[in-house]
């Protein structure tokens, strides 16, 4: 499929949905000029990004499920948006993203906007009352309170049991099993949800919303691996998202993770690799910027990239498999996006450190 009609796609979707996104955040000026700021910071941020792959992913379920005029449910395209705002929020706080956690202020900052966030996404849901049947509203607000627990649930799982001090003990399968059940929580079960209700609302049978849900979770899942290997692109590159700066590179290898790579690489690296990688880890947030380059080239070199991202893949075929019950036509844009998710730009960064 031609990628340019892909992108023109994405792009009429934010069209749609910045303006309900906007909306919903401009009373708070009423209220207070610094609030505003606080609370529309990464809104604005989703605003300006063309790319809104969870509210495409709900425009879509609906489309595939014979769904009429997406425009009367964008609306909640926009709640699923500014729920993630809220997400990211909480994940600044976790992540010690920008030093947040270096003054109280900025912490409180982030926990009020947080909040905010995720009332005002109930509320562009809430405020649909009258368009759409009750039964579905209490649905989608089932879908999304469960998707925030279990966000919740899986931030503690990344923050205090996912990690090199709890598990250095642990074999290789105990560690994917606990990377995965992580992958699912902060990231893949959100994409489950949002698809799921993207079905309900375009009235899918329970065969099309078990499809899309798991095309949801797989394509969440891949996302989360390439993100996961994206944490190694140095900083020096300039690459980053609406929500993570290049400076946070690094971050999850810091915090002592235990990612794809740093599993590969702590299990099948050769004993110098791995005491290398165990200092690094132990060093946290002192650790110099020559030496997390240097492991970089390690993990390039070692096969720990090529692991992770082989395991993206196998998420990615999963991804495709169940929406083979569709049109080819009608599915051609989540089969777009699929593709993308594994043809990533820091791919192409992190092959510059690869020696020939």
């Amino acid at each position: 499929m031609d990628s340019e009609n892909y992108f023109q796609e994405m792009r009429k979707v934010s069209e749609i949905v910045n303006p309900i996104i906007y909306e919903s955040i401009e009373p708070l000026k009423k209220t207070s000029k610094s609030l505003y700021d606080i609370v529309s910071e990464l809104p604005i941020k989703r605003i300006e990004e063309p790319s809104k792959t969870r509210a495409f992913v709900l425009r879509e379920a609906y489309n595939l499920t014979n769904g009429e005029e997406w425009e009367k449910i964008a609306p909640v395209c926009a709640a699923v948006e500014m729920e993630l705002c809220s997400m990211y929020y909480e994940n600044r706080i976790y992540d010690d993203k920008g030093h947040i956690t270096e003054d109280k202020n900025k912490i409180n900052n982030q926990i009020m906007a947080a909040r905010i966030t995720r009332d005002l996404s109930t509320r562009i849901i809430e405020d649909l009352k009258g368009k759409i049947p009750d039964k579905k509203l209490e649905q989608i607000l089932h879908l999304m309170n469960e998707s925030d627990l279990i966000f919740e649930s899986g931030e503690y799982l990344d923050v205090f049991e996912n990690v090199y001090p709890e598990m250095k003990d642990a074999s290789f399968e105990d560690m994917i099993t606990s990377c995965n059940k992580r992958l699912y929580m902060i990231n893949a079960s959100y994409y489950e949800k949002i698809a799921i209700i993207g079905a309900i609302l375009g009235n899918g049978t329970k065969e099309q919303i078990k499809a899309l849900a798991e095309f949801g979770k797989n394509y969440g899942m891949l996302l989360q691996i390439t993100n996961d290997i994206a944490d190694f692109t140095p900083a020096k590159h300039g690459l980053g998202t609406s929500e993570k700066i290049p400076e946070d590179a690094y971050s999850d290898i810091k915090h002592g993770k235990l990612t794809y790579p740093i599993i590969y690489a702590l299990h099948y690296g050769t004993g110098e690799e791995r005491a290398r990688l165990v200092e690094i880890i132990k060093q946290g947030k002192k650790v110099d910027e020559t030496e997390l380059i240097e492991l970089t080239k390690i993990l390039v070199n070692n096969g720990s990239i090529d692991f992770a991202r082989k395991s993206a893949r196998k998420h990615y075929n999963k991804a495709k498999q169940p929406l083979k019950i569709f049109d080819k036509e009608k599915r051609k844009y989540l089969s777009a996006m699929s593709i993308m998710g594994i043809s990533n730009r820091y791919y192409k960064i992190l092959n510059q450190y690869r020696e020939n």
